[in-house]
């Protein structure tokens, strides 16, 4: 439980949406100089980040929503009767994917010639100095 007022729960909030400290003291009618006051106050400073975690983790349950009708719209794409729809779809879920990048999964498609690999290696050598 909190010690706060309800201009600060509001200025929380408002503060926590990504508002400015002059536009919450127009809000509520308060100087600026009080939310900065306000600012500081360890309770006030907990409100707010709680309530950024809330809509941090709201916008987390959408993005995940998201993706998995996202992942559902390239599955159908995928059993497209057009090859040239279902191989977009294909490459657009490996780029998604990183595939391709060594670092992800170690291994890549790219520049193989024997110079182009010397060259990999001198530089990842002198980049350890």
């Amino acid at each position: 439980m909190n010690n706060l007022n309800e201009r600060q729960s509001k200025a929380a909030v408002l503060l926590s949406q990504g508002f400015s400290s002059k536009d919450v003291a127009c809000e509520i009618d308060v100087s600026v100089q009080t939310v900065c006051e306000w600012r500081k106050n360890t309770d006030f400073k907990a409100l707010v980040d709680r309530i950024m975690e809330e809509y941090i983790t709201d916008a987390v349950g959408q993005m995940n929503s998201l993706a998995s009708e996202a992942v559902s719209v390239i599955e159908q794409l995928m059993e497209s009767k057009s090859e040239s729809i279902r191989l977009k779809a294909a490459f657009k879920l490996l780029d998604m994917l990183g595939a391709g990048k060594s670092e992800r999964w170690g291994w890549s498609v790219g520049e193989t010639s024997a110079k182009r690999l010397r060259f990999e290696e001198v530089y990842k050598d002198m980049s350890a100095f």
